[in-house]
């Protein structure tokens, strides 16, 4: 079973005759078994995925994940990551291996998604370093998950 998350923009929001609203929904890209990528949105959203749903996320919250993604990429690089109880070394290696291997992936199709859809990133603002920065600022993605 594989899972596909579906990242949409909505633009070109306009008014028919009738008073009604037209807008254009553009399927910005699929990104194939990002597991991890998706796991970092879930918790941005306290859980709030389940199967088909779709959630609005921000630009600068695609950002905030790619950073927890590379974060989380550490863990796995350093060995610091959960050593199960029944790990022996050779299977607790082979497992960061292979956790290196999805992280390094994952964070390659999110940045080449930002570069292809040219995401801009913004400097903290002095209330947002005040307040502590607030990543919910740019595009408004909508963020469909399926598996």
């Amino acid at each position: 079973m594989g899972l596909d998350i579906f990242i949409y923009e909505t633009t070109n929001v306009t008014t028919d005759d009738k008073g009604r609203s037209v807008e254009t929904r553009v399927q910005l890209d699929n990104l194939h078994n990002c597991h991890n990528f998706l796991n970092v949105l879930d918790r941005k959203r306290d859980g709030g995925f389940t199967n088909n749903a779709t959630l609005v996320f921000y630009e600068g919250e695609i950002f905030s994940a790619l950073a927890d993604l590379k974060e989380d990429l550490k863990t796995y690089e350093n060995g610091t990551a959960y050593r199960f109880p029944s790990d022996t070394d050779e299977h607790f290696n082979a497992r960061m291996q292979q956790e290196q291997s999805e992280y390094k992936s994952e964070i390659a199709v999110i940045e080449k998604f930002i570069k292809e859809n040219n995401l801009q990133e913004q400097a903290p603002t002095e209330e947002d370093e005040e307040y502590g920065v607030d990543d919910q600022y740019g595009r408004e993605f909508e963020i469909n998950a399926w598996w």
